[in-house]
């Protein structure tokens, strides 16, 4: 048994053998590679080329890693589909790379106008014994890597696949076309969308959105290891580019929680309980000027981890979170006005008022708005419900709901409200106050709840809407599902039967629009798409959220064009104001670049940037946790 064994492993070897001279003969070229050779920029690099036969020629999918690492440590990978043919003189192969593709700039490097169309590179790898060597060449003569492929019988390695699909945001109705292009003539005039007005698909009018899992498994597996640059020149700017995908995929959500809790704590915080930015550069705390909002949706993003996990931490945040909320609604002493933001006394900027008595260690953002007002009230709402009785925090939250309800104008109207009326009644049980709730939510609202119903004002016409309000709107109804806890009332369950229907048909209207937290409150209101959805979208966010020095401008691709219908319309100043051009098409939230908020941002933005500034993941937070206490994702997903 052990000649015959041995026997049958010479045979084998012989074949394998005469595989490779077949091979090394312009015979046959298919099978395994193995890689190793010098890039003119980044130096060394090994790995495998598979080449298979298709049709006349062949295909190469080349997986190369350079020894030199990233600055962050990670291994740096270059991916290739090429193209092969035999010659007389060995193996042809032929690469197109992109290289103008989001970013329009990292550090000094720019692209240009010539950079939209590809880097051609070919080779021929000439035989050299068992082996085949040579050196990619562009048409101009760039010289890219000088490499060696030697055969193996080796398993090839995983191949990052490219997957990106676009989804209409709407259909197009013909007459309402013709009259939005009579009524925008004088926008398709303008020096920065005439160029496209000539283009089909800015004349079809169909906006889009990108679904794209470019190299999602490939990451999945291989975990925060490395960046892949796939079918892309290897500079700065792609690395850049490749660096956003590998932040949102190499992560499991719940990996990405955990570390995006843990930086609130250890980066983010205040002393005076308030989330920040933080400059990398400098070290600087930079609050932004809707900390109010943000501060509002943290603080509920912990109640809802707490009701979760019932870990001890989350909760220490709702109190700590929550206290900030407190003095932002008191330390004015107009009682008509708040603040928008707080900052530690210490690092006060331009704009910020410095704290008098109790608050002289803090300063201010005089300005508090309708959006901030929604910040405060989600905070209070959200921590009274989890916050035991007799805690003292209780009584300071009601003072300050019943201020900002008898004092501030714009809290008597909508959803203010119902939710201030609602947090001063249930702290203080006064009884005047929950009249006033029960007032708020009574028949009389009854066109309010319709229109809840109806969406809550999410919605979109031919690509057009407000983009940003849909987050307060999403705010709105996540506070109005709980509204009467475990025991509502009849009108309690009126509203709460109106935010359900509204999450579901703001879904429906805005679909294809990947908003995360919408697609979160949906699945959580038992919409299956939208579950689906929002564990996707959660996935396109990455983490950390991208820092350096860059530029995005889609414009940078030559398949971008510019939609021939302004943002915010309603506005009058899209001849005057570049602000309001959008793009037929947007980018994946990994493309997003540097970002406070990723559920305010609209879906056709085309301009970004990325700073030294590391934003704090409220957003993140926000919509992982409401998704877990709904059973939208699973604590492994």
């Amino acid at each position: 048994m052990r000649r015959s064994i041995a026997v049958v492993a010479a045979a084998g070897a012989v074949a394998f053998s005469l595989a490779l001279e077949r091979r090394t003969a312009g015979e046959d070229y298919s099978g395994t590679w193995r890689v190793a050779g010098e890039d003119p920029v980044h130096g060394a690099f090994s790995g495998t080329a598979v080449v298979a036969a298709s049709g006349e020629g062949m295909t190469v999918e080349r997986l190369v890693t350079f020894a030199k690492r990233l600055p962050d440590g990670r291994e740096l990978i270059s991916a290739w589909n090429a193209t092969a043919k035999k010659s007389s003189k060995g193996l042809e192969v032929s690469v197109s790379l992109r290289r103008a593709d989001a970013y329009k700039r990292v550090g000094h490097l720019r692209r240009t106008e010539a950079d939209k169309e590809p880097l051609l590179l070919r080779a021929t790898l000439a035989a050299s014994g068992k082996a085949l060597a040579g050196t990619f060449v562009g048409a101009a003569g760039e010289k890219g890597p000088t490499e060696t492929w030697t055969p193996s019988n080796a398993a090839a390695p995983p191949f990052p696949r490219t997957d990106r699909k676009s989804f209409p945001l709407h259909k197009v109705d013909e007459g309402t076309r013709e009259s939005m292009f009579r009524t925008y003539s004088d926008f398709h005039a303008l020096a920065d969308v005439a160029p496209y007005a000539s283009r089909p698909e800015f004349k079809r009018a169909q906006h889009f959105c990108p679904v794209d899992h470019t190299a999602k498994d490939f990451y999945r597996e291989r975990g925060p290891t490395c960046v892949v640059v796939l079918d892309k020149v290897q500079d700065e700017i792609s690395i850049a580019e490749e660096r956003a995908r590998a932040d949102a995929f190499s992560y499991r959500l719940c990996e990405k929680a955990r570390r995006c809790d843990a930086d609130m704590k250890n980066i983010h915080l205040l002393r005076c309980g308030m989330i920040a930015a933080v400059d990398t550069a400098s070290g600087q705390h930079w609050v932004s000027g809707d900390g109010a909002l943000y501060q509002g949706v943290w603080v509920e993003s912990q109640v809802f981890r707490w009701l979760v996990t019932r870990d001890a931490e989350a909760l220490g945040n709702v109190e700590l979170g929550t206290r900030a909320l407190v003095t932002m609604a008191e330390i004015s002493s107009d009682r008509t006005g708040f603040a928008r933001a707080l900052e530690d006394g210490s690092t006060r900027r331009e704009g910020f008022v410095k704290g008098t008595g109790k608050h002289a260690d803090t300063a201010w953002l005089p300005g508090g708005n309708n959006d901030m007002l929604h910040g405060l009230e989600c905070g209070f709402f959200a921590a009274e419900t989890v916050l035991p009785a007799g805690h003292p925090l209780r009584a300071e939250i009601g003072a300050q709901a019943r201020s900002l309800l008898e004092s501030v104008k714009i809290s008597r109207r909508g959803t203010h409200r119902i939710f201030l009326a609602r947090v001063a009644w249930k702290t203080t049980g006064d009884a005047e106050l929950k009249a006033r709730y029960e007032e708020a939510i009574g028949p009389g609202s009854a066109g309010e709840r319709k229109l809840c119903s109806l969406g809550q004002g999410i919605l979109q016409m031919q690509g057009i809407t407000d983009w940003s309000g849909h987050h307060l709107a999403l705010v709105d109804l996540i506070g109005l599902h709980m509204l009467g806890g475990s025991s509502p009332s009849d009108d309690e369950r009126a509203w709460r039967e109106a935010a359900t229907a509204g999450a579901k048909k703001a879904f429906a209207n805005v679909e294809n629009a990947r908003e995360g937290l919408l697609a979160v409150v949906a699945g959580a209101c038992g919409d299956e798409r939208a579950k689906a959805a929002a564990k996707d979208i959660l996935e396109e966010i990455p983490y950390p959220k991208p820092i350096g020095d860059a530029e995005i401008d889609l414009r940078v691709s030559k398949e971008f064009c510019m939609s021939p219908y302004p943002a915010n319309p309603w506005k009058l100043d899209w001849t005057t104001n570049p602000g309001r051009e959008q793009a037929i098409e947007g980018h994946p939230h990994f493309m997003r670049g540097s970002c406070d908020n990723y559920w305010n941002e609209g879906t056709l933005d085309f301009l970004g940037w990325v700073s030294e500034m590391r934003f704090a993941p409220q957003d993140y937070l926000h919509a992982y946790w409401l998704a877990r206490l709904g059973g939208v994702i699973g604590p492994d997903d």
